[in-house]
């Protein structure tokens, strides 16, 4: 374990918010992680049926009491009535879904968003109109400074960073890739990488610190995983507990 944990501590992001103890992506788990301090909120963006950038993550409505539907069955309007809350917890009844405009209003000078666009190799066209809607959104509101764009997706990121070429672009992802030359050079606008916290290892962070890469990892819960993130000196944790992690580096335990 790290001697000076304050000398090495990242950025502490609550991942969809303080989601371990709120439902995820709604104003509640936003709110909890502001009140708790986290530099930042990581949060999921899909498209709607008529076009809006809308936060939730799931594949299915499945939370909102609609399973066998997406998101892009239905006009954000119509989304925002479903209740997102008491699928967690009967306290958070009536829970709703927020827009991405409704978000950056709120949150952007809170704390930095790390807005994840959600994607579907099957569903490309609409991958790329939601990343050029979270631009519009992001540019119109001058909050560039205040937002890195997310993905797994890199023609995603690559569309964002054609659109406009100063907003800091991340790639996640689930593994360790081989930093070859080519693989170098085609990755090389990107601002940071964010790996699972069970790929992540100090060398690989090594590495991609050498080649001018910010390092994030997700999601570091317990105390091996954060231990292995100060290790690994990354720059930014994201956590689904934002007050412990953040107590816990305080502490130096």
């Amino acid at each position: 374990m790290p001697r000076n944990r304050q000398s090495t501590s990242p950025r502490v992001i609550a991942h969809r918010g303080a989601s371990a103890d709120y439902p995820e992506n709604t104003r509640s788990a936003f709110d909890a992680a502001v009140a708790v301090g986290a530099a930042g909120i990581e949060l999921d963006l899909q498209l709607t049926r008529d076009g809006e950038a809308i936060v939730y993550h799931d594949s299915s409505l499945e939370k909102a009491g609609k399973p066998r539907k997406t998101v892009a069955d239905y006009n954000a309007r119509d989304l925002q009535r479903l209740d997102v809350g008491k699928w967690f917890s009967s306290q958070f009844k009536a829970e709703r879904m927020l827009s991405l405009s409704a978000v950056l209003t709120r949150y952007a000078k809170k704390a930095s968003l790390l807005l994840e666009i959600k994607s579907d190799e099957r569903k490309q066209e609409r991958d790329h109109q939601l990343a050029e809607i979270v631009v519009k959104e992001v540019r119109k509101r001058r909050l560039g400074k205040h937002v890195y764009i997310l993905s797994f997706s890199l023609p995603v990121l690559e569309t964002v960073h054609r659109l406009d070429p100063k907003l800091r672009c991340v790639l996640n992802m689930r593994k360790r890739p081989r930093m070859t030359q080519g693989w170098l050079k085609q990755h090389a606008f990107l601002h940071a990488l964010s790996i699972n916290v069970r790929s992540l290892t100090p060398v690989f962070a090594g590495k991609a610190h050498g080649h001018g890469f910010r390092v994030m990892t997700y999601t570091s819960n317990n105390r091996k995983q954060v231990d292995l993130a100060i290790a690994s000196v990354v720059d930014v944790l994201m956590t689904d507990r934002p007050g412990w992690v953040l107590g816990y580096l305080e502490s130096g335990a």
